[in-house]
């Protein structure tokens, strides 16, 4: 191949790899798990600061709205103030409805059905059964200098 600089590699290598990587996975299927879960964005503890920091204006914006009904200040000295909180009120409670945990394409429980059933699929499937069930798993493979990078659909 013209422009690519990993070293070609026959096919029934690379199945073999595959194979190989799935047969892993099935006689470890705590693998699976660990994998899955190196794979998850740290999602909560970002949200959580948002969720914290809006709690905290909140309770900011109570405060002067208290001074101003108890006659302690004029509504003139902290409208600008309330107005700021809620621009950044505003801007961050954006921008957590906008933070999405991204799904793998398979789920582990799927995942680990699909597993159980590697062996009797591979000695007793058809070749389009077999190449289903390996399509299911893997997302994509890199191929490189230093051998194969594995993308599994079961993470993200």
């Amino acid at each position: 191949m013209q422009g690519c600089p990993a070293k070609g590699y026959k096919k029934e290598l690379i199945e073999d790899v595959v194979i190989k990587e799935i047969k892993k996975l099935a006689l470890n299927p705590s693998e699976i798990d660990r994998l899955y879960a190196n794979s998850q964005p740290n999602v909560e503890n970002n949200t959580a600061i948002l969720e914290k920091r809006i709690s905290e204006l909140d309770s900011q914006l109570e405060k002067l709205l208290d001074l101003y009904q108890l006659g302690n200040i004029d509504i003139s000295k902290i409208s600008n103030r309330i107005n700021d909180i809620n621009t950044e009120k505003d801007k961050l409670v954006t921008e957590l409805n906008e933070k999405k945990i991204p799904l793998p394409a398979l789920g582990l429980e799927e995942t680990h059905k699909i597993i159980t059933n590697f062996e009797t699929v591979f000695q007793k499937g058809s070749p389009e059964v077999q190449q289903s069930l390996v399509r299911s798993l893997i997302k994509k493979i890199i191929v490189n200098d230093d051998g194969f990078d594995f993308y599994w659909n079961f993470c993200i």
